[in-house]
């Protein structure tokens, strides 16, 4: 699921489920949020389109990803942009 887009960069959440092979039981294991960065010829960062947020819970897991990628950037020393 892609959560947020900024402006050469991309967050996309992975949600990990196990599944019992006897029963076909699922479980929830884990989450990870990944961040990408888009690479154009030359083997720069390119930008990105803007990410169209169509429902309420695409707004909500982009606001969140947003939060996340502001700690992360204040904890590099940096500011969001």
């Amino acid at each position: 699921q892609v959560n947020y887009v900024s402006r050469t960069s991309m967050e996309v959440g992975c949600r990990v489920d196990t599944e019992d092979m006897t029963t076909g039981d699922h479980r929830y294991v884990t989450k990870a949020y990944l961040t990408f960065v888009a690479i154009g010829e030359g083997g720069r960062p390119r930008p990105l389109p803007p990410l169209e947020l169509e429902t309420e819970d695409d707004r909500r897991r982009h606001a969140e990803a947003e939060g996340r990628r502001s700690e992360r950037l204040e904890a590099a020393g940096r500011k969001s942009s």
